[in-house]
């Protein structure tokens, strides 16, 4: 569906003098993420550790870590991935 400009900003067009105008709000997020490249070790890529997160409320989330091996080039490729698949998992949840 094509958006007008207007729409593109926020706003909604045209409408009688002192008409209230449509505001479009999306939610917001926050991504957690955390990277660390450890060159002369390698783990277990099914090692999956959780580590608890605090939150600004007092409570807590739990996180799963992933680990990916491989040289550079095989990491980025992984991590990428990886990253699409979260957003294709998740992109409906997060609008």
């Amino acid at each position: 569906m094509a958006r007008s400009k207007g729409m593109a900003k926020g706003r909604a067009k045209g409408g009688a003098k002192g008409r209230a105008k449509l505001r479009l709000v999306q939610r917001e997020h926050t991504l957690l993420y955390g990277l660390r490249l450890l060159p002369d070790q390698v783990l277990a890529e099914q090692t999956h550790p959780r580590v608890e997160v605090p939150r600004p409320d007092g409570g807590s989330e739990t996180l799963t870590l992933h680990t990916i091996t491989g040289d550079r080039e095989e990491i980025r490729r992984k991590l990428l991935e990886s990253v699409d698949a979260f957003f294709e998992i998740y992109g409906d949840t997060l609008s």
